[in-house]
């Protein structure tokens, strides 16, 4: 076929482009890139005509294509391959003496660049190409859906994809290439080259859309972007205990120490890793005025008659981040400043937290107080901060604006200035996090000064719990990319919850690689309780993959977790029952678990069960409260692991490597200290088990083997488990 080129600086390249978005079409081999201001964001090739997803013709197949830039009235602003079964006679405008059978268009314009198939009767051309982004960093960047409704919750370990995705975002940038429409665009990773990969199909009806869309997290929650700080104190999301939720206005320097030294022995090994010492260091009520003496500045000598700085040095030695409780906005009695500097306290404001606040624009608050006190944090070891009453403090210097040091400062600016002030005293590293409650402008109005924001009121309650679901699924496409999105405590005494509740809190926190904070005194929580923490520890590094707020139903509660290892791509399903009452659902591994067609071994976590192969879809039964927790495996008809019973994701938390070769599957797994560690494999119709190194018991029912080992010492231990057909 010859190419007829018209006008053009080469033979070869041809060139158009519309305000941010270029054009370079390759006539030789009927590839193109496409830029954004001068970027390179796609690398793409039009791979010939389909039909019914059957190739329909090659480009060869046609005598003739004429390839022009632009027509007569529009200025350069496209490029159109005309094909032709015949060869034309073409005038001095270009134009063909005859119509083409197909045209093809390529088009910039102020949003895209997109690809046109004009007269096609029913024929796509099909496009494919590889996604460019500007990162050095491959955890940057990752695959995220664009234009879905969001009903289901989702998350991603590593390169995750499903068929619903159809864009590559970068959070150092908070920008996305997004190609096409979700559910029309396939995308892959290409493990070899690093490079996120695509196919999608153009044609009369449907262009095939490709451009940049910048500022998406900005734009959604209307703030001041900055990319999330990996080498804070917790470059993942922390894991530890709390004094409030569990123990309240009986915290004490005695039940800290205890609790630290329970999660020492119990949880460490598992992922805890911090100890929280919430307001009552020097708080005694809700509210209460102090009188005795005791302030921000010192701390309750009665509860902790060692100081502050010991019971940090104490939490250190048990191997954990001391981590401590501020509201340096407000008081609950006098300090010297403020006996100094009565002009400080903008008002006298009684609620929950105390009597006094201060004034964010005054002076000596800003370059006096607060860095004192900020840096007595410092001197007593205390390497994280959770920053408390921001929500009232903020209130009352709205309501009391004309008393302010500098009315002519806006609320917000005033309170981004004391959080800078904050930050620069406390260090770009020092872990902060901000106790927002349910007010979403102190969520938001600092998000890109703090690490991570508590995003809900106060949860002891299951129905408090449940309106916290929905603040999750509010924030979570935050999480990780600008802040760690912090649910707050996770409560499972009896007092509260039944065990199903329980499981369900852990499940929720856990499968969203949420801050995992111990809301319960742990001589309270019997041993089923405590191994319910144990199985959603650690929390792993993972991200969201829709950057748009769910849509809470509560009759429908669905997390995705998809997980891409080196060895092995799955999906964990969190399937929720968030009701009293028993219930039956219906999971359709397409629309629900957003997974491409084919075969998927499925096993329950809690239930300890295999529920068999599906390709359609999973009826389930719920208990009440029940959340039942699904690893979702392509099947592949050798033996396969099904789930393990280490961590809730049946896999992803501790198994280091894996392979199935000559009949061997070989495993590497990282392991806690007598954590009894069980691998249930599935073992297709004619297989059967010839040997085994590492275990130290066997038991088949069925298809399923179930091998379990009981480790003498924390740490990694290999394994094979061999096969004959």
């Amino acid at each position: 076929m010859k190419n007829e080129v018209i006008n053009t600086p080469t033979n070869k390249i041809r060139h158009t482009n519309y305000e941010d978005y270029t054009i370079l079409f390759n006539t030789e081999d009927y590839t193109f890139e496409a830029y954004y201001k001068k970027e390179k964001f796609v690398e793409c090739k039009l791979e010939g005509f389909y039909k019914n997803g059957e190739k329909a013709a090659d480009f060869s197949d046609f005598a003739y294509c004429l390839v022009r830039q632009g027509y007569k009235k529009t200025n350069n602003s496209q490029i159109s391959l005309a094909f032709f079964d015949e060869v034309p006679n073409i005038n001095m405008w270009y134009e063909a003496d005859k119509e083409p059978v197909y045209t093809i268009l390529l088009k910039p314009s102020n949003y895209n660049v997109a690809v046109e198939v004009m007269k096609a009767d029913g024929v796509e051309v099909k496009v494919s190409g590889v996604i460019c982004h500007a990162s050095e960093d491959k955890d940057d960047v990752f695959a995220i859906s664009v234009g879905r409704e969001v009903r289901d919750v989702r998350s991603g370990i590593g390169a995750a994809i499903s068929t619903i995705d159809n864009a590559i975002y970068n959070r150092r940038l908070d920008r996305a290439v997004v190609v096409g429409e979700p559910k029309k665009t396939k995308l892959s990773y290409d493990k070899a080259n690093g490079e996120y990969c695509f196919e999608a199909y153009a044609d009369s009806e449907n262009e095939l859309e490709m451009g940049v869309k910048e500022d998406i997290l900005a734009k959604e929650y209307h703030i001041k972007f900055n990319p999330i700080n990996k080498n804070a104190t917790f470059s993942k999301p922390p894991v530890g205990w709390m004094t409030w939720y569990a123990v309240k206005f009986d915290a004490s320097e005695e039940t800290v120490l205890e609790n630290a030294k329970f999660q020492a022995e119990k949880l460490k090994d598992y992922g805890a890793n911090t100890i929280w010492v919430d307001w009552e260091w020097y708080h005694k009520d809700i509210p209460a005025e102090r009188t005795d003496g005791v302030n921000s500045l010192m701390c309750d000598p009665v509860m902790y008659p060692n100081g502050m700085k010991y019971v940090a040095d104490k939490i250190r030695e048990l191997g954990f981040v001391p981590s401590i409780w501020i509201g340096y906005v407000h008081e609950p009695g006098p300090n010297k400043y403020t006996e100094k500097y009565p002009e400080m306290v903008l008002a006298e404001y009684h609620t929950w937290c105390g009597y006094y606040f201060y004034d964010y624009t005054n002076p000596h608050y800003l370059n006096e107080y607060l860095p004192e006190a900020l840096n007595q944090v410092h001197e007593w070891g205390y390497d994280a901060v959770k920053f408390d009453v921001l929500p009232s403090s903020m209130m009352v210097n709205d309501t009391y604006h004309d008393r302010m040091y500098d009315p002519t400062q806006t609320t917000y600016e005033a309170y981004r200035n004391m959080l800078k002030k904050t930050r620069e005293v406390l260090g770009k590293d020092m872990y902060m996090l901000s106790c927002s409650g349910a007010t979403q402008p102190s969520v938001l109005w600092a998000s890109d000064i703090f690490d991570a924001a508590r995003i809900g009121d106060d949860i002891f309650t299951w129905e408090e719990n449940i309106k916290n679901l929905g603040r999750i699924q509010e924030f979570y496409p935050l999480h990780n990319i600008q802040l760690h999105v912090d649910a707050d405590n996770v409560v499972i005494r009896e007092e509260f919850n039944n065990i199903e509740q329980a499981k369900s809190r852990a499940v929720s926190i856990s499968l969203l690689g949420l801050p995992f904070t111990f809301g319960d005194d742990f001589k309270v929580l019997d041993e089923e309780r405590v191994d319910i923490l144990r199985r959603a520890l650690p929390i792993i590094d993972m991200h969201p993959m829709d950057l748009a707020p769910a849509d809470f139903n509560t009759e429908d509660m669905l997390i995705n977790l998809n997980i891409v290892k080196d060895y092995e791509s799955y999906t964990v399903s969190g399937v929720f029952n968030l009701k009293e009452t028993a219930e039956k659902r219906t999971v359709k591994l397409d629309e629900d678990l957003h997974l491409a067609d084919g075969g998927y071994l499925v096993y329950d976590y809690f239930r300890n069960e295999f529920l068999g192969i599906f390709d359609k879809e999973i009826e389930l039964d719920f208990v009440p409260y029940e959340v039942r927790v699904l690893a979702v495996r392509p099947y592949k008809a050798v033996p396969q692991v099904v789930s393990t019973s280490r961590h809730i994701t049946q896999g992803a938390a501790e198994i280091k490597a894996m392979s199935y070769e000559n009949g061997t599957i070989k495993l590497t797994s990282d392991l806690v200290k007598n954590d009894e560690y069980t691998v249930s494999v599935y073992i297709p119709d004619g297989y059967s088990i010839t040997d085994q190194t590492g275990f130290s018991n066997v038991s088949r029912n069925g298809n399923i083997l179930r091998l379990t080992f009981v480790p003498e010492e924390t740490k990694e231990y290999s394994f094979t488990i061999s096969f004959t057909k």
